[in-house]
């Protein structure tokens, strides 16, 4: 039953990533902001979500499993990053590059901060 779960949040997190790189895509070597974007809000939601399920007994574990593992999972693209810093790299986008890796990392911590503090 877990694993249904997982599967039906992953797939919607999925059709979220998607969309926002369809509606923000972009063909250049630019920052990329699709999925600059979709890790934030996946880190802020999965800040939220963990949050609110430590600090509410009634928050079922499926649920949280649904809401962080497959929804957030699902969102979030850590491959997607990796590629196109590469990318970047190899086009010797070296500033753009580097920008991305640490803003991406500091701003999904800062995002998960908030998150779970506005729970």
């Amino acid at each position: 039953m877990k694993f249904l779960f997982v599967f039906l949040g992953s797939g919607i997190g999925g059709v979220i990533r998607y969309a926002i790189s369809f509606t923000f895509s972009s063909t250049s070597l630019k920052f990329p902001w699709p999925t600059f974007m979709a890790n934030l809000v996946a880190a802020f939601l999965v800040g939220l979500f963990y949050s609110i399920a430590a600090q509410k007994t009634w928050f079922d574990k499926n649920y949280l499993l649904l809401l962080t593992t497959g929804l957030c999972g699902g969102l979030s693209t850590f491959s997607a990053f990796s590629y196109e810093t590469l990318r970047l790299w190899q086009a010797q986008q070296y500033g753009i590059s580097i920008t991305y890796v640490v803003l991406s990392i500091l701003s999904c911590l800062l995002f998960a901060f908030i998150g779970s503090k506005l729970a």
